[in-house]
């Protein structure tokens, strides 16, 4: 668990309301990875999780982290994701707002 976030199985869980929301496989590994590293280059993501060819220019990856940030919304998380400077990063946000 993160905070008031639990992965598991493709879903994340808000451990503190207990909304659930489900994850592709890909969204999956996005997240386990932040979670494990809190910043990743953004090529690295592509190739891995998205089995994208380095050299390919696509907007497909900043698809797949708006979806997460969606979803981490959806379920009331205290995460976030960034993306600057081809790093995408984990930050965790004040929820007190």
């Amino acid at each position: 668990p993160f905070m008031n976030i639990k992965l598991k199985n493709n879903t994340i869980t808000n451990s503190k309301t207990n909304k659930i929301i489900y994850l592709t496989e890909a969204e999956n590994y996005i997240l386990v990875k932040l979670f494990n590293e809190k910043n990743v280059k953004k090529t690295l993501l592509e190739r891995d999780a998205l089995q994208i060819k380095q050299q390919l220019n696509t907007s497909s990856m900043e698809s797949h982290l708006n979806r997460i940030r969606k979803k981490l919304k959806k379920i009331t998380s205290h995460f976030t994701i960034l993306s600057r400077d081809n790093t995408v990063y984990l930050e965790i946000i004040n929820q007190d707002k």
